[in-house]
């Protein structure tokens, strides 16, 4: 395992300890693509939210969105102090991606995290794969565990998606 990898493990594994302790506030946080783009299922959400009064933020981790009518401190860079503030703090996370939407952080049990999705899948993902490596199907089961809710459009979406990632 080379240098990198330990670190971003130790990070995840640092952080999911410290979000057990860290007090919660009504903070809401939304992240898509690994951070990398601001669209999706969580933009819309993010939105809603926003226009709700929620104290919600965009989490990203390459370029800050550029939104004129949203005021620019609801976007926050994941690896900053305040990002880290943010996502320790907050109760309740979307997420359209998976877990890398923000960056190397895991949420304890005390943080609501729920699974947007972006699309029904025609093609076999997660468990339904092809030639599933132990140690593949190892992070199949840790990125779905992660998640308290999977959202899904229809029944048969969430046939599809419960017969691939075991979730019931």
């Amino acid at each position: 395992m080379t240098i990198m990898k330990v670190f971003t493990k130790s990070i995840g594994v640092i952080f999911y300890l410290f979000s057990f302790i860290w007090p919660k506030k009504n903070i809401v946080i939304f992240g898509a693509s690994r951070g990398e783009r601001y669209f999706d299922n969580s933009k819309a959400l993010f939105l809603y939210y926003l226009e709700q009064g929620h104290d919600a933020y965009w989490i990203y981790t390459k370029k800050k969105p550029c939104v004129e009518k949203i005021d620019s401190s609801r976007f926050v860079k994941a690896n900053s102090v305040r990002g880290c503030m943010l996502v320790l703090q907050a109760k309740l996370a979307f997420s359209s991606y998976g877990t890398l939407d923000f960056w190397l952080y895991r949420f304890s049990s005390r943080t609501l995290f729920v699974q947007l999705w972006h699309g029904i899948p025609l093609k076999n993902i997660f468990f339904a794969e092809r030639k599933l490596t132990l140690m593949k199907r190892m992070q199949y089961c840790l990125e779905i565990s992660a998640f308290d809710y999977f959202v899904v459009s229809s029944r048969l979406e969430q046939y599809v998606i419960s017969s691939q990632t075991k979730m019931t």
